[in-house]
């Protein structure tokens, strides 16, 4: 945390603690797509590509109670109610990754000279308190489980070489998803996954579960 964002937090603001559900996502090769597309000046194509992934968000997650928390660049931090079953949380992902799969294939690969690979959307989800407060006029959230959601998300690279449209899940997040109801289509082969992510207990293999979207 900067201590100048603490020193400009208002001292009326709240501070709270929240339990969610977090999903980290992210576009892969969205960097080559970018310089691509900077080449022959069309950004504002995916720019508007953004917009409409923002917009499938919103309507798709308004009835599930998702917070679209933060935009990253290439992706976004996602903020579900903790109590959110799996197939739910199945329909949610597979419906924003058929949007994306479609809409690229519409509006942005006819300005490439072709699709890139890796391809689609890779998802990292972990479920954990959050520390919720206001900096600098801005609603913030603090805490393990957004770094260990990003981790998840950034290590889907490292257990297959087709890892578009893939979601790694925390062990204890997928199985309190699986205790909230029955299974979605989506999840039903979720396989047993291991990495090895940076001063995470103690650099032993971290179980999780693999699911493929699409």
């Amino acid at each position: 945390m900067n201590p100048e964002d603490l020193m400009c937090t208002d001292s009326s603001d709240g501070i709270s603690t929240e339990r969610k559900l977090v999903v980290v996502f992210d576009i892969c090769s969205s960097t080559t797509i970018l310089e691509e597309l900077k080449q022959t000046d069309c950004l504002g194509q995916w720019r508007n590509f953004l917009i409409s992934l923002k917009e499938c968000i919103e309507s798709e997650g308004e009835m599930l109670g998702v917070h679209l928390y933060k935009f990253q660049g290439d992706g976004w931090i996602l903020l579900f109610p903790p109590e959110i079953r799996l197939a739910e949380l199945g329909d949610f992902l597979y419906t924003l990754s058929t949007h994306f799969d479609s809409h690229f294939d519409f509006v942005v690969l006819p300005l490439l000279q072709r699709k890139p690979c890796p391809f689609g959307l890779t998802f990292g989800i972990d479920t954990g308190e959050l520390v919720r407060m206001r900096m600098s006029g801005q609603e913030e959230y603090l805490g393990r489980a957004i770094n260990m959601a990003a981790r998840l998300q950034g290590a889907t690279k490292s257990l297959s070489d087709n890892y578009g449209y893939t979601a790694l899940f925390s062990k204890h997040s997928f199985n309190s998803l699986s205790a909230a109801g029955p299974k979605g289509g989506v999840f039903v082969d979720a396989t047993p996954a291991k990495v090895r992510l940076k001063n995470i207990i103690a650099g032993n293999e971290y179980e999780g579960y693999l699911a493929r979207i699409l």
